[in-house]
């Protein structure tokens, strides 16, 4: 996944971090970037999402919010770094571009995850 697409979905990712922190924090991403902003000037309101998780961890944001979501948005931001991003990590495809737009943190395609799922029902549903 390269260009528009991976954009798109990192997009997805900062919307997503966004929505968490109102639910975790009752404060928007926006509200949290530009008070770290006083406080660090290496942050500026179009920074990338991996700028903004890093400045997060330095400031200590994300220190008190272990939530899965955060977690999970964490782990996909650092995919892209790695350049694994978009592959599953079960069978090794590629994971379409529409299935990562709709979810962005997913580690599986969409064959896998609902093969998951299917496993993890319990017996008789």
């Amino acid at each position: 996944m390269k260009g528009k697409e991976l954009q798109r979905v990192k997009a997805a990712l900062l919307s997503e971090l966004d929505v968490t922190l109102q639910k975790c924090c009752h404060q928007r991403l926006k509200d949290i970037v530009n008070d770290l902003q006083i406080r660090y000037a290496n942050i500026k309101p179009d920074s990338s999402p991996d700028e903004i998780f890093s400045v997060f961890l330095q400031s200590g944001v994300l220190n008190t919010m272990t939530a899965a979501p955060i977690m999970r948005m964490r782990e996909s931001l650092e995919r892209i770094r790695m350049g694994t991003f978009g592959l599953c990590v079960l069978c090794g495809r590629e994971i379409s571009a529409k299935y990562l737009e709709q979810n962005p943190t997913t580690k599986d395609c969409a064959s896998c995850d609902r093969e998951s799922r299917r496993l993890m029902r319990p017996a008789g549903s």
